[in-house]
């Protein structure tokens, strides 16, 4: 059986599907808006073209020229029609270009849905806010510039001087690897460093425009001061210094608060910390004798002020004097070093947590060979002025003192059998430095 369509219904058929797709690229993506500005915020009113459920508003995104700023509003429905939509700018910068987009926003009717995009400005007359650091700037710079809204990078530097050789560049930051620019705060760079504890003026002129439009009415002037002169006041080891022991610390003091400090020894391994107004050298080793090592430091104080630091010195001389360095740890390493050479290097073992040995320079007090009932083996140990015992274990035993015959102590430094043969070679009363 044939279906006939007449001509007739075939035409209304077309008129009414084209009609109903006009009705829906109108109705879905034609929004009218009106933007006002109230004080410290702004407001767009979005009127639709159908109701619109209220659940729309959770397919509205607001973003700010200002590439990563969150923008804060509030939405209220007058009726399904029409939404305001209220940006909240009582922070700076203000007047900034907002983009607004609705993305498959529910009508009432269904299957109708709104897809729009409104781009607005409001217009901010511009002012200088402040410049920041006011007090304590860094005489390398930057001094930042704020505005209250984006400023117009054209001719900028034509409005803006300061009273030292320099120029004005928009904050650059960074989100995701790449790098935007705040155009409602400028960086002032000068072309060489300024002179310290000293007041600065930058002029900013009328006629100046924000990108907006509207120009500045009246010249301002602001000012600045730099920070005072940045000092070593002290360093540790001094310059020079002839024979410095094997352990101690590297500290560089300054007449401010530092912000960071990366000091490095030559031929060392190490971190640095800072506290206060000291940075220090936490060498992962001890120094080796009778050397000469050489410190570079750069610092940077907390105003921003940046020093470079070279110094040297040279460690005792021990000859070829045999000591042990012991580094605490699970397990511990141990060096056996003749003089500055290192002879060998094995692991050993705490009885007590490593936080609880002291970290100091200790010295042979006697060494014996003692034997038990059980046990027919001599088993050989150091004792350290420490109260620390160095000694190795037998085969398949614990560190039972009693059972092994070996004196109570603080602690044991447990070490493999061969090493132990060695050590017991040293001259008497050899030097042990644990850290």
């Amino acid at each position: 059986m044939a279906l006939y369509i007449s001509r007739s219904s075939f035409y209304r058929f077309i008129c009414f599907f084209l009609t109903l797709f006009s009705l829906w690229l109108v109705v879905g993506h034609v929004t009218i808006i009106h933007v006002q500005r109230n004080n410290q915020s702004v407001e767009a009113k979005i009127t639709f073209l159908t109701p619109m459920n209220r659940k729309a508003v959770d397919k509205i995104d607001i973003t700010s020229e200002i590439e990563g700023k969150p923008v804060r509003y509030q939405t209220q429905w007058d009726n399904h029609f029409t939404l305001r939509v209220i940006i909240n700018e009582e922070d700076y910068p203000r007047g900034l270009k907002y983009t607004i987009r609705l993305s498959k926003a529910p009508a009432l009717i269904w299957p109708f849905t709104v897809t729009a995009r409104h781009v607005f400005q409001t217009k901010v007359a511009p002012a200088v806010l402040d410049v920041c650091p006011a007090e304590n700037a860094p005489t390398t710079g930057p001094v930042k510039l704020r505005f209250n809204t984006t400023v117009a990078p054209d001719n900028f530097n034509d409005f803006v001087h300061c009273d030292y050789p320099g120029s004005f560049k928009p904050f650059r930051y960074r989100i995701s690897g790449r790098f935007y620019e705040d155009l409602s705060q400028w960086q002032f760079i000068p072309r060489n460093r300024m002179l310290p504890d000293h007041v600065y003026v930058i002029t900013v002129k009328k006629g100046l425009k924000s990108k907006a439009g509207l120009a500045l009415k009246k010249d301002v002037k602001v000012q600045f001061r730099t920070a005072q002169p940045f000092l070593c006041l002290e360093t540790y080891p001094k310059n020079g210094a002839p024979s410095v022991w094997l352990t101690r610390q590297i500290k560089i003091t300054t007449n401010q608060k530092l912000q960071d400090a990366r000091i490095e020894v030559s031929g060392v391994d190490g971190i640095t910390r800072v506290e206060g107004t000291t940075a220090k050298f936490l060498a992962a080793r001890t120094f080796r004798p009778n050397t000469t090592y050489k410190v570079k430091a750069r610092l940077t104080s907390v105003h921003g002020e940046q020093m470079e630091k070279t110094f040297s010195f040279h460690t005792t001389n021990l000859g070829q004097q045999n000591w042990l360095e012991i580094k605490l740890g699970t397990p511990c390493r141990i060096w056996w070093m003749r003089g500055s050479e290192e002879m060998h290097e094995f692991e050993g073992w705490s009885t007590r947590e490593p936080s609880h040995i002291p970290k100091v320079t200790m010295y042979e007090m006697n060494r014996i060979s003692t034997q038990n009932e059980k046990n027919t083996e001599s088993l050989p140990w150091i004792r350290l002025n420490a109260d620390i015992l160095i000694h190795a274990l037998p085969q398949g035993a614990v560190d039972d003192h009693r059972a092994l015959g070996l004196p109570q102590t603080y602690a044991c430094i447990i070490i493999p059998k061969e090493e132990l043969a060695k050590i017991i070679d040293f001259p008497p009363n050899f030097m042990v430095i644990v850290h």
